[in-house]
């Protein structure tokens, strides 16, 4: 999955040197959740976190890199946990423009830089080395509603473990996202 990472960065690279590339710059937030493996009787919610960084667009391709926050927010044995995950990711898709709309779908990659979990007032980091590289599917839309400003919204699949080396029995998870964000046509 790493190599996908490294294609994705390439293909952006080579959007950037084409110089017929529209880019964004996007902010905004995501309402991040997690998805167990199995069923587990916890009572969660959506985490809003930030959702900041650069689209690219060059005809039916669309691609970015970012900084993403996942995360849930818990409420456990009538204790309230949250978690939060801070990505660095890039993406790649497909997409078909129509009048001011833009449809994309394909898929992102990422790289934990960190996290922290709060349970009932005491808060504590978790290290990078913690997390599985992030991968899933990405679908989204794009409204232009002035030459130069828009909205984006997407909705995040993640396909792989969020943690990784978990001991044998304990749970995993993966993350989702949905994300409504701010876009700032710059060239």
């Amino acid at each position: 999955m790493k190599r996908v990472a490294i294609v994705l960065f390439l293909v952006l690279f080579s959007l950037l040197l084409c110089g017929d590339a529209e880019i964004f710059l996007f902010g905004g937030v995501n309402f991040g959740s997690i998805a167990y493996n199995e069923e587990v009787t916890v009572n969660k919610s959506a985490r809003t976190g930030v959702n900041l960084g650069v689209d690219f667009v060059a005809t039916n391709f669309k691609g970015g890199i970012g900084y993403n926050q996942f995360g849930s927010n818990f409420k456990i044995n009538g204790y309230h946990a949250s978690d939060t995950y801070n990505y660095i990711s890039l993406y790649g898709s497909f997409c078909y423009r129509f009048q001011q709309f833009r449809l994309f779908g394909g898929i992102q990659a990422g790289k934990a830089l960190e996290g922290s979990a709060k349970i009932s007032g005491s808060s504590f980091s978790i290290s990078a080395d913690t997390f599985n590289f992030d991968f899933g599917i990405l679908a989204g839309m794009d409204i232009m509603f002035a030459p130069k400003l828009g909205l984006k919204a997407t909705y995040f699949h993640g396909l792989t473990d969020v943690i990784k080396d978990l001991p044998q029995g304990a749970i995993n998870y993966k993350n989702r996202g949905v994300g409504l964000c701010l876009l700032v046509r710059v060239q």
